[in-house]
């Protein structure tokens, strides 16, 4: 009878004991999945302005227009551009900060990523004035996640001296290396 009530008692207590709780994102999850060296391998960029569509264009890397970025465990990022400047030598952006992964959201500490240079509205003349530009909204979305693809849908508006609204929708495909 004495054993019966100590195994009890054991049975109870091991199911008494509450688990740690402590957040840490299970293995495959975005927020692991998304740690690595990427390479932009795609960019397929909308632009609208006042409502109407004014480009929808697919971009392609090029020996002298390419992105690549990186996502460290430490939730440090980098995003670097290189592109040619006409002159025959390579020019380089670069973008770092940090970032965070809420289910399929991104926020990271910097306005946006850097894309292909004919494919970034920055460097685009059919949109004019992405700088100085008044940025109304934005976010990123991760639409695919892979161990060896990435896409980012980057959304945001923006109006230019007040009397122009655009409307900027871009897909950057990644792969992993």
């Amino acid at each position: 009878m004495r054993n019966i009530i100590y195994l009890t008692l054991f049975v109870l207590f091991l199911f008494s004991c509450k688990k740690d709780r402590t957040p840490v994102p299970p293995p495959g999850t975005y927020a692991t999945m998304i740690i690595g060296h990427w390479s932009l391998k795609q960019q397929h960029v909308v632009v609208n302005a006042n409502g109407s569509k004014m480009t929808d264009t697919t971009y392609n890397p090029s020996s002298d227009d390419y992105v690549d970025m990186d996502f460290n465990a430490n939730n440090a990022f980098s995003n670097i551009k290189y592109y040619s400047t006409g002159n025959g030598s390579i020019g380089q952006g670069a973008l770092v900060g940090f970032y965070a992964v809420q289910g399929t959201l991104i926020s990271m500490t910097t306005d946006g990523i850097w894309g292909l240079r004919n494919g970034d509205p920055a460097f685009s003349d059919a949109v004019p004035g992405a700088y100085p530009a008044i940025l109304d909204s934005g976010s990123i979305a991760i639409t695919q996640l892979t161990a060896t693809s990435l896409v980012f849908h980057l959304e945001y508006t923006y109006s230019y001296n007040y009397t122009q609204s655009f409307k900027v929708a871009s897909d950057y495909s990644f792969t992993k290396f």
